[in-house]
């Protein structure tokens, strides 16, 4: 059957809709199959969607390309990320996440993000990929130990490097700097997009910055 060949699953526009929850996402995982090479599933702001379908989350060995937008999650927690980070295919060429928690009223991404959800990535960090997308938000408190140990886990043939921090008060340029200090050698593209914040950097920050 037509299904027994198929190799890419899309669902990219299923986006703050209240009527996806985490049977939706069971029932849609459930299509997946061991010889799946690209997975997409852009859920933002769906608000009914929890935590709990993280942890049912299975994945085959050998997919390649993988796009999970989660973001804008008024209930997947900085725990559940960790836990998200383990169970990505170690195979993969193209990884793009979108983890950002939900953006309320007074401004502030809810809940909150901190640094372990980004050693749990570098920790877990295919060494097959050639292009990966990050976009997320950080505390206040948390300083630059995660997006450094982010960059010294990218493989050494990453082509295409993007991270997006929506938010992330507590921020120093030279934070970027040392990430971009270790990025891979051959990389060809970089992506550096922060929000949030009064001043990237000063005159000197930014010359190291350019620098490197």
């Amino acid at each position: 059957s037509r299904d027994e060949i198929r190799t890419e699953l899309i669902f990219n526009d299923l986006v703050a809709l209240e009527s996806v929850n985490d049977l939706v996402i069971q029932n849609i995982v459930g299509l997946i199959r061991q010889d799946t090479e690209k997975f997409i599933l852009n859920v933002c702001g769906c608000i009914n969607l929890t935590e709990s379908f993280i942890y049912k989350f299975h994945l085959p060995d050998k997919l390649k390309y993988l796009n999970l937008n989660i973001g804008s999650a008024k209930h997947i927690k900085n725990e559940a990320l960790l836990h998200l980070a383990t169970v990505i295919p170690q195979e993969l060429e193209v990884l793009e996440l979108d983890v950002s928690g939900f953006k309320t009223s007074n401004g502030l991404y809810l809940p909150q993000r901190d640094n372990d959800h980004l050693h749990s990535f570098a920790s877990n960090m295919p060494q097959t990929l050639k292009s990966f997308k990050l976009c997320t938000t950080l505390d206040i408190e948390e300083n630059g130990d995660g997006l450094l140990d982010l960059a010294k886990a990218l493989p050494s043939g990453l082509r295409h490097f993007s991270i997006k921090i929506l938010q992330w008060h507590g921020y120093k340029g030279e934070y970027y700097t040392n990430m971009v200090r270790h990025l891979p050698p051959l990389l060809e593209s970089l992506s550096i997009n922060h929000r949030g914040g009064e001043k990237m950097f000063n005159n000197d920050e930014f010359k190291s910055f350019a620098k490197e």
